[in-house]
C-alpha cells in the first residue's frame, strides 16, 4: 500500500495535542521537529515558535486520502498549516523516527535507552528500554523527564516501603513512568490510559524491561475508572494536560493514600498556579514545583 508523508506546522504549545489528533486519524509514525534539543547536521528546522509534525500514513488513493485528511482536520480546534503531502518512494518512513532517539540520562540514576541502542557503561545506571511506537512518552519531552526525576526522588525516600508501595500511572502512554517506578524497586504498579494502542504498547515495553509482573495496564478514563482502580495509592503520577488534571482532581485526591505523594505534569508553567490551586483546595500540600523549559511538574503530599 502506498505511503504518504504529511507535514503539518503548528504553534509549539499545541504540538502534543495536534499530534494526538493525527494519531487518532491513523498516523503510523510522527516525528516532532522543533528548535529544542539536539540539532542534527543537515536537518532543516521550523521557524521560531513553530513545530513541524512530520507524519506517515498509508492509503490506497492519494485523492481520497487528501480529502479525508482535510475533512477530518476541518473541525480541529487547533490552528495548523498543511505544508506538505507527498508520496514516499520507500516504505521505511515508519522506522525513520528511530534516528532521532538516542540514550538519554534523566536525573541521577535513570537512563532511557531505545531497544536498538547500546546501553551506557555506567554501573549505577537504571536502564529503561523503550520502544514508544505510537504512544507518548520517550523521555524526550520535558514533562516526562520532570516526572521521572520525581519518581526517582520519591522512591528513594521510601526505599524501605518498596515491597508494599502501590503506584498509579494515569495516562500511561508508552508506560515509561510505570516502568521506571518498577525498575527503581516498586512492585505494585497500575497504568491506565484511554487509548488501547497505548495500553498495548506499555505492556510490550514492560515485558521488554522484565517488569511485566509488577506493572498491570488497563484502558479507562477518569472519573469513570475510579471505582475499578480502587486504591489507595501511595504514589500517583499524572502526566496529562492542565484542564483534565483540574477535572480529575477529586478522583485523584480520593485515591491517594494518607501520607501519599501525587505528581502532576503535562502543564505549562503559566498553568501551574491554576492546576495547583485545584488540589490545594482539596487539602493537599504543595511539596515542590519543578520546571524545565516552559513546562512544570507539581508534587503534592497528602
Amino acid at each position: 500500500m502506498p505511503s504518504f508523508e504529511v507535514t503539518i506546522e503548528v504553534n509549539e504549545d499545541i504540538s502534543d495535542e495536534m499530534a494526538a489528533e493525527l494519531f487518532a486519524l491513523g498516523a503510523e509514525a510522527i516525528e516532532v521537529r522543533d528548535r529544542e534539543g539536539l540539532k542534527l547536521p543537515g536537518v532543516v528546522l521550523p521557524p521560531d515558535g513553530k513545530t513541524w509534525l512530520i507524519c506517515g500514513f498509508t492509503s490506497e488513493n492519494r485523492e481520497e486520502f487528501e480529502s479525508f485528511l482535510v475533512t477530518e482536520l476541518k473541525d480541529t480546534p487547533y490552528p495548523y498549516t498543511l505544508t506538505k503531502l507527498e508520496l514516499r518512494d520507500d516504505t521505511d518512513w515508519a522506522h525513520k523516527w528511530k534516528e532521532f532517539y538516542k540514550p538519554l540520562k534523566v536525573g541521577d540514576r535513570l537512563w532511557v535507552v531505545p531497544s536498538w541502542e547500546k546501553a551506557p557503561e555506567d554501573k549505577n545506571a537504571v536502564i529503561i528500554r523503550l520502544d514508544p511506537q505510537m504512544a507518548f512518552g520517550t523521555g524526550q519531552h520535558a514533562t516526562t523527564r520532570l516526572c521521572l526525576k520525581a519518581v526517582d526522588e520519591v522512591l528513594l525516600e521510601r526505599k524501605d516501603d518498596l515491597a508494599t508501595l502501590k503506584v498509579l500511572d494515569v495516562g500511561t502512554g508508552s508506560g515509561i513512568l510505570a516502568i521506571g517506578a518498577a525498575l527503581l524497586g516498586a512492585r505494585h504498579i497500575v497504568g491506565m490510559d484511554n487509548d488501547q494502542v497505548s495500553v498495548e504498547t506499555a505492556a510490550e515495553n514492560a515485558t521488554l524491561n522484565g517488569v511485566s509482573t509488577s506493572c498491570k495496564f488497563s484502558v479507562g478514563a477518569m472519573p469513570q475508572a475510579e471505582k475499578a482502580l480502587g486504591g489507595p495509592y501511595d504514589l500517583i503520577l499524572a502526566n496529562i494536560l492542565a484542564d483534565p488534571l483540574v477535572e480529575m482532581a477529586p478522583s485523584l485526591f480520593r485515591m491517594l493514600a494518607p501520607e501519599g505523594t501525587l505528581v502532576l505534569s503535562g502543564l505549562l508553567t503559566e498553568q501551574a498556579e491554576r492546576v495547583g490551586q485545584a488540589y490545594q483546595n482539596l487539602g493537599l500540600a504543595l511539596r515542590d514545583h519543578t520546571e524545565e523549559e516552559e513546562w512544570s511538574a507539581l508534587i503534592f503530599s497528602a
